[in-house]
């Protein structure tokens, strides 16, 4: 799930525009306990409250619920920086009123970052029943929440989500399949959105890209059934081994023809140079046998 939190002092902070793509981590049940936390999109202007589940079989009381939030929910791999670390130095509850005295990391904050742990942190504590307001202490501050403080804008419910194939390097001369999501009205970003997160690499430790880091996504169109794929001539450093270009090339091919609409894949630089050890002249489509 992904969600906005909108505040007048943190529209701009989390306004997302376009499309966005959702992990597949926090594709939990939605009955179970969710665990809120903040990510932050790469060019830092742009970002999303997301949850992860703690469990069916976790039945928190407050104590545990604000343990997870903090040790778990705050450390995800994807989490802004600015929650990594984030402590309370006490937790006390009376008549459904919580109150959370945060520590010293909460004064290095700014304002926004501040009211992004306030909602995430809110968000998490209100799901238990004991629990009616939550009051956050720290940094000179004492701000006091419920279940009206936030305004909730969950982009799927208007817009439909997607999942894609991304295809990545595993172990030898094969490749393998990731599951991105999309939410996304527009079908014709698709091809775009999806290379860009083959671009960003996998989620899986076990899985590794063999397209070059600096790789940058210049254009990306689609024609006919054939999708024509512009990269900057980073790319061309795929070269130093006949393995890693072949797998560089089918990664981009495999991933692109799993759309629907697309047959084939032209892979270009923008000097109009080729591969030594691929072949990326002719429109390439992708092949079962490359997949394990």
């Amino acid at each position: 799930m992904r969600i906005k939190v909108l505040t007048a002092s943190i529209l701009l902070a989390v306004c997302i525009c376009g499309c966005a793509v959702r992990q597949p981590e926090t594709t939990a049940d939605a009955d179970a306990f969710r665990l809120y936390w903040f990510s932050q999109e790469q060019d830092n202007a742009a970002g999303a409250i997301r949850w992860s589940a703690a469990g069916q079989d976790f039945m928190p009381d407050v104590d545990a619920a604000i343990q997870r939030c903090f040790s778990e929910a705050f450390r995800q791999p994807e989490s802004a920086s600015f929650l990594n670390g984030l402590s309370y130095t006490q937790c006390s509850a009376d008549n459904g009123f919580l109150t959370i005295e945060m520590g010293d990391e909460y004064t290095l904050l700014t304002d926004s970052e501040r009211t992004l742990a306030d909602a995430c942190i809110t968000l998490t504590m209100l799901q238990l029943d004991s629990v009616q307001s939550v009051r956050i202490v720290g940094s000179g501050t004492e701000n006091t929440y419920g279940t009206d403080s936030f305004l909730l804008q969950d982009n799927s419910a208007g817009v439909p989500e997607v999942s894609v194939s991304l295809y990545f390097a595993y172990g030898g001369s094969r490749l393998t399949r990731e599951t991105g999501y999309f939410i996304c009205g527009d079908p014709q970003q698709l091809p775009e959105l999806t290379m860009q997160a083959l671009l960003k690499g996998p989620h899986d430790q076990k899985h590794y890209s063999t397209i070059p880091e600096n790789t940058q996504l210049l254009d990306v169109s689609v024609e006919d059934g054939v999708c024509t794929v512009i990269l900057s001539n980073d790319f061309a450093e795929v070269d130093e081994s006949g393995q890693r270009a072949v797998l560089a090339v089918r990664s981009i091919t495999s991933t692109l023809c799993a759309l629907d609409g697309i047959d084939a894949v032209r892979i270009q630089m923008p000097d109009g140079m080729g591969l030594q050890h691929a072949s990326i002249g002719e429109p390439l489509r992708s092949e079962p046998q490359w997949i394990r």
